[in-house]
């Protein structure tokens, strides 16, 4: 996390963050790293982790080039920032209120055999979809 907010703060064009925090001690470490910006070759190393894994990541951009794809129509920019909400933050109450009013069986994904959906940035919507079927079932 220290990393990723140095590296965004690095950036020109950027020019306001809003860090999540979930405690004072969260907040002092956000604070602290305004004093020294400079990424250390750890934390170059980590920015780099999932890439060099091959992996998708976790958080969508939310670009919307997948939503004419879906042939049921989808929100799928909701689904995945649900999907954020309770696997990349441990915030199930919050992937649930972004997924108010639908239910484990209005998702479509699960009658879906073959998802189209192609993220621009390589998720796998289909099972993504189906992991939060599993989110709304635990209410």
């Amino acid at each position: 996390m220290t990393a990723a907010l140095k590296w965004v703060l690095q950036d020109e064009n950027v020019h306001t963050t809003i860090p999540c925090f979930s405690n004072y001690e969260e907040i002092l470490e956000d604070l602290s790293i305004m004093e020294n910006l400079n990424l250390t070759p750890e934390e170059s190393r980590d920015l780099k982790l999932g890439t060099d894994l091959g992996l998708a990541g976790l958080f969508c951009q939310q670009c919307r080039q997948c939503l004419p794809q879906c042939p049921a129509g989808l929100e799928i920019p909701g689904l995945m920032r649900a999907y954020m909400y309770a696997f990349g933050h441990n915030k199930p109450d919050k992937a649930l209120e972004t997924l108010r009013g639908w239910s484990p069986a209005g998702l479509a994904c699960r009658d879906c055999a073959a998802c189209s959906v192609r993220c621009a940035l390589g998720f796998d919507i289909r099972s993504r979809a189906l992991e939060l079927v599993g989110v709304l079932e635990n209410v």
